[in-house]
């Protein structure tokens, strides 16, 4: 926008160094100044949500005149003015075909970029860098002296140097107007690759080009010839380009050893970790045992009489005595599965005699609630290879999941096939259900999750991440079906024949 308002005020003021870089070379003329102010505008608005509109309708416009210019162009035709005087004009007022082409390939690309698809990204992409090849063509001509490439035809104007190098920067703000998608997202990512290229792209654009500048002077100075010219070019190039790869190959190292360095203290903190609790825990068992049989031997009697109100207290210290014993046996399960410590028994069975066996268990605390219990089991289905105790544990966990969570209502219990390959087992609820927020929790360790009230059920909040590696153990996968207020699906998948890499 700068620059196309810059050479107005040149033209109006008639300041040469304001229209033009060189006074020997074409100027940017009127029509191209006002089309980089349009563009530069359109992409000001693009990087205004509320506006983005008016972005798309002035690149738009743009590209719309664009194209009737380079139509304009093709058939010859201005305002019944017959060809040779349109040549004239060309030669003097208008823009030179190659800008009118880039500014209806920027409006184009403009106009697809937020288009929903990366297809029409990638299109936008495309015609930028077009533009980017014609225009960087155009400023070789100039930076080699070749007026054959600045003209797009002998009889017609060529691109000004100033308007190549204005397309340069115009198609560079357009890339970076939307950085996280495309070559921006790869040149400014954190990875080793975007490092890479930040350190090398510089240089290989912008070395050969000054090399080769200094090499073709020397020859026109008569230092030397065009033989040794190229050799010394060439010489140039490949050492420095091997000094610059040999840098890089050297940064790429460090990065490389300070990554496996974190690597190693991450391992080691995680097996500090694992030995911790799992001494912790082994500790604690101890002392909780005799807590566990001293209460007991009290709230029993057996250390002489108690009145109600001791005994409520006795049985509160049992609870929670029970609650932290379950804790204790939790926090082990879970570390065993975390370190590949377990040994799975895996038998080839009937998955609805598990399934069922598991549900009559529960009939009797189901009634208790109020709570009826249903099963929905496919008849015939291929027997599966897994291991009988871990997954009678992971119904009993989803089982007694549901019914925190059910004031009323019924449990389900199902398995179906999946496929051909597949058996799915589900447990489903009719309560509260889970909040959107809450599912990416739901198998995390140690995470609870409130219920519709807003208070949280008792447990570990260890049962589903026990329940999950389990699971994934067995090749399988866990998930959840939920709707805030109309219960929840919790379901596994066990391959029919295991999988093996």
């Amino acid at each position: 926008m700068g620059i196309g308002i810059l050479v107005l005020l040149g033209r109006k003021l008639d300041f040469t160094f304001l229209k033009n870089i060189s006074p020997d070379a074409v100027s940017l003329n009127p029509a191209t100044a006002l089309c980089f102010i349009l563009s530069g505008v359109s992409i000001f608005f693009f990087n205004r949500t509320q506006a983005s509109r008016w972005g798309i309708a002035l690149a738009g416009a743009g590209a719309l005149i664009a194209f009737f210019k380079l139509i304009e162009y093709i058939l010859g035709w201005h305002a019944g003015i017959d060809l040779g005087l349109f040549r004239e004009n060309l030669l003097t007022d208008q823009m030179a075909p190659n800008t009118v082409l880039n500014f209806f390939l920027i409006g184009s690309a403009l106009v697809v970029l937020d288009l929903p698809t990366h297809r029409w990204y990638h299109l936008s992409e495309f015609l930028l860098l077009v533009v980017v090849l014609t225009s960087s063509f155009a400023a070789m001509g100039y930076i080699y002296d070749v007026s054959s490439i600045t003209r797009t035809a002998p009889f017609y104007i060529a691109m000004s140097l100033n308007t190549s190098l204005t397309f340069l920067l115009l198609c560079l703000a357009a890339f970076c107007s939307r950085p996280q998608h495309g070559l921006i997202r790869i040149l400014s990512g954190e990875g080793l690759g975007s490092v890479t290229i930040r350190r090398l792209l510089p240089v290989s654009i912008f070395l050969p080009v000054i090399l080769s500048v200094l090499s073709l002077q020397g020859q026109k100075a008569g230092l030397y010839g065009t033989e040794l010219g190229v050799a010394i070019y060439t010489l140039c190039v490949t050492i420095i380009f091997a000094l610059v790869i040999w840098f890089n190959a050297q940064l790429l190292n460090h990065m490389d050893l300070k990554r496996k360095w974190a690597e190693e203290k991450t391992q080691e903190a995680a097996r500090v970790k694992s030995e911790f609790t799992s001494m912790v825990s082994h500790e604690l068992r101890t002392p909780l045992t005799v807590i566990k049989e001293s209460v007991s031997i009290v709230y029993d009697g057996v250390a002489g009489a108690i009145n109600a109100d001791q005994k409520d207290f006795l049985e509160t210290a049992k609870r929670n005595v029970d609650r932290l014993g379950r804790l204790i046996n939790g926090v082990l399960d879970y570390q065993k599965l975390e370190s590949q410590h377990v040994e799975f028994k895996m038998v080839e069975q009937d998955i609805n005699k598990v399934i069922a066996e598991t549900g009559q268990s529960f009939e009797l605390p189901l009634k208790s609630k109020g709570l009826e219990l249903r099963l929905q089991l496919k008849p015939d289905l291929p027997h599966l290879k897994f291991d009988t105790d871990k997954i009678i544990q992971v119904l009993i966990n989803l089982t007694n999941n549901a019914m925190k969570f059910t004031e009323k209502g019924t449990i389900t219990l199902a398995s179906e096939m999946i496929g051909s390959n597949a058996v799915k087992v589900s447990v489903s609820d009719q309560g509260m259900g889970i909040k959107k927020e809450d599912l990416g929790k739901l198998f995390q360790s140690f995470s609870q999750i409130s219920t519709g009230t807003g208070r949280q059920t008792g447990g570990t909040g260890l049962g589903l991440a026990i329940s999950k590696k389990i699971i994934e153990n067995h090749k399988g996968q866990m998930q959840v079906d939920s709707v805030y207020g109309q219960g929840s699906t919790f379901y596994f998948i066990l391959p029919i024949k295991e999988h093996r890499a």
